[in-house]
């Protein structure tokens, strides 16, 4: 921020000098040639240089300030000028009469004085503390994800210490009834048996044989519900994240939580 205010305050005095050396460039006769002013602006031009006749200035340069090529820069240059002597006063005024203006407010308006704000209890609060007077006040206290209220219904399988693989297991058992132990009940499938085992053996014919678009071809034409076909697509999805050498292994095990047997 410093940086940026000394810079603008570098460029209030850059354009003045801009305008003073273009004066003095597009004014030389020799480098570009250019016609005095006329009409009125060459009368007031000459007023100028009458009320400038008295007062020593360099050869010529009324000349360059009043020619057609140069005049609207000179009449810039005035402007700024004023507004830097406007600018000027101001800064004088406010550094002493303004400061004088603010001291007589204070004094007839006690309300608008500013008063330096209280310590925050924060600063003095270990965390200890502070856990649980926001557990009290505001609850949670704690960035886990276990706790925030948009992940309730997947927070009891976000669960400390267990393993990525473990918990996705857990997740995809609740839905489907998969797991990766040996010792959960056998569960029904999701759809007819003759369904499930149309399903089984285009699970095999897609990755195991490689025919592609097996399982998409079957399931086309069964009239399966929208529920049928999720639970259907997630064991799909089941076997092929694995590897080609954990796929065969994969069907077995949806066949075995169906409670049914794998067809070779």
């Amino acid at each position: 921020t410093q940086i940026v205010h000394e810079a603008v305050s570098i460029m209030i005095y850059s354009v003045p000098l801009h305008c003073i050396f273009a004066i003095w460039m597009f004014g030389q006769p020799c480098t570009f040639p250019s016609n005095p002013l006329g009409g009125q602006l060459a009368n007031l031009a000459a007023q100028g240089s009458a009320a400038s006749s008295n007062t020593a200035t360099p050869d010529g340069l009324a000349e360059r300030l009043s020619k057609e090529s140069t005049w609207m820069i000179t009449a810039l240059l005035v402007l700024l000028v004023a507004l830097y002597l406007v600018w000027t006063v101001l800064w004088i005024l406010g550094g002493t009469l303004g400061e004088l203006f603010n001291i007589l407010i204070l004094f007839a308006c006690p309300k608008r004085m500013k008063v330096a704000p209280a310590p925050d209890e924060s600063d003095s609060l270990f965390w200890k503390d502070a856990k649980e007077r926001i557990e009290r006040e505001c609850p949670p206290a704690s960035y886990k994800m276990t706790r925030h209220p948009a992940f309730k219904q997947v927070g009891k399988y976000m669960l400390e210490g267990k393993s990525f693989r473990a918990t996705r297991n857990s997740f995809r058992s609740s839905r489907t009834g998969l797991s990766n132990g040996d010792d959960s009940p056998a569960k029904k499938p999701p759809v007819p048996e003759e369904v499930a085992l149309g399903f089984l053996k285009a699970l095999r014919a897609e990755f195991i044989q490689e025919e592609e678009g097996a399982v998409a071809k079957y399931l086309d034409d069964r009239g399966l519900s929208e529920e049928e076909r999720e639970q259907l697509a997630t064991c799909e999805e089941f076997v092929k994240k694995g590897g080609a050498s954990e796929r065969e292994a994969a069907i077995k095990d949806v066949a075995a939580k169906w409670g049914m047997t794998c067809p070779s």
